[in-house]
Formats: C-alpha cells, structure tokens, sequence
C-alpha cells in the first residue's frame, strides 16, 4: 500500500508534467501558428505574396510573444 505523503508527491509530479487544458490550448495555438507560417513562406516562395501576408498576420496572432 503506498503512502498518503507517497501518493502526494507522486500525484504533484505528474501535475507538473501535464499541461493544464489552458497551457495545451496555447500550445496548439502557437503549433497551429507555426504551421500557418511555413504556408505563408511556401506562397510568398511560388509568388502570392497577397495571401501569404494575410496568412502570416494570422500566424503572428496565434504565435503572440515568442
């Protein structure tokens, strides 16, 4: 049987192992923001640059202060 400090100790290292629902959201966020980024440089590359603009101000929103 493991003990309630044990069982304590061990329950807070796995908390802080696994991000809470808002930290995985941002963390989507900036993902989702990375991968928009690497769109706009393949359009801004093949010559549409417009869309690639638009692409990337929507990937600065969801990348924030990195």
């Amino acid at each position: 049987m493991i003990s309630d400090a044990s069982f304590q100790m061990w329950k807070n290292f796995f908390d802080e192992l696994i991000p809470t629902p808002h930290e995985r959201r941002r963390q989507d966020r900036k993902n989702l923001g990375r991968r928009l980024r690497l769109i706009a440089t393949d359009l801004e590359l093949s010559g549409q640059s417009d869309e690639a603009r638009v692409i990337m101000l929507a990937a600065t929103e969801l990348i924030g202060d990195e």
